[in-house]
């Protein structure tokens, strides 16, 4: 853009060189016209990117059997094009990355945390003779960016003993205009009103579930799927999605339960702001 700038006066004043000397109002015609289409120019957009924060580390006893294994791929933002942005823009893109990165590097310091808590709780079953396998946590992140919100989704998978492994799935939404992470309701002009709306399409959805996920539902699912915005929430191309991990809506045998709503079935509830938000309108209400 800078560079399409630079060609673009370049051009123009040729231009008026061309025509100075001979005619002062052709000079000042095209002064004018240099100034109107510079000022005409929508300015550049920060444009980012994500990119893997991996942290791996594997615990051992002193005769190098392996206790536990810890792995993290968390995503770190950065803006890919700041020597294209005003000098006041670049500084609030790296704000953005900067809120961004800081709950990433946060989320990393607690599973590191976690690790070490981990692998001491192995070394100790290990001591007294009855570690059968090694422990494990794994934390992976994926995103998808609809509009100007992304959607992280935060997949975790550990094993510390017992008859089976656990899984466990949280989410961020990030809205980068705004430069911070929301709360999922927020993406709505009325937050309020989209958390009641959506809770009643979302326990239809549980409705029409196959029989056999009915039949796992604890009594109080409803409950939970009613506080839906406290808990993982995702949007993409198609709408928005609520997961429940084991044990939320049911046992462990129940399974992940996602959840899907249309942004035909959300349109009226996000209001104009909030589909211009999710990139499914070209303005944004004031």
């Amino acid at each position: 853009m800078k560079r399409w700038k630079a060609i673009l006066l370049a051009c123009l004043l040729c231009a008026a060189a061309a025509c100075g000397g001979a005619n002062n109002a052709a000079n000042v015609v095209v002064q004018d016209t240099i100034k109107n289409t510079l000022l005409l120019q929508p300015e550049t957009e920060p444009e980012y990117e994500l990119t893997p924060l991996v942290e791996e580390k594997t615990y051992t006893a002193e005769d190098g059997t392996v206790l536990a294994e810890c792995a993290c791929t968390l995503l770190e933002l950065s803006v890919s094009n700041p020597e294209e942005l005003s000098e006041d823009a670049a500084q609030q893109a790296q704000q953005t990355a900067e809120n961004f990165n800081e709950r990433m590097k946060k989320r990393l310091q607690e599973s590191a945390a976690f690790g070490e808590e981990l692998g001491n709780m192995a070394r100790g079953v290990y001591e007294d003779g009855h570690l059968d396998y090694a422990y494990r946590n794994e934390i992976r992140m994926s995103a998808r960016l609809q509009g100007r919100i992304y959607s992280i989704r935060v997949s975790s998978s550990g094993y510390t003993g017992g008859a089976h492994p656990n899984s466990y799935t949280d989410s961020y939404l990030f809205d980068l205009k705004l430069g911070q992470f929301i709360d999922p309701a927020q993406v709505a002009d009325d937050p309020v009103a989209f958390q009641k709306g959506a809770a009643e399409l979302l326990l239809e959805k549980a409705g029409e579930q196959d029989e056999e996920v009915r039949a796992g539902y604890y009594p109080e699912y409803a409950e939970v799927i009613t506080n839906w915005y406290e808990g993982t929430v995702l949007f993409d191309s198609a709408g928005m999605t609520v997961v429940y991990s084991p044990y939320e809506l049911g046992p462990y045998a129940l399974g992940t339960v996602e959840l899907q709503v249309g942004y035909d079935e959300l349109a009226e509830l996000l209001g104009p702001g909030g589909l211009a938000r999710l990139g499914l309108a070209e303005t944004e209400a004031e």
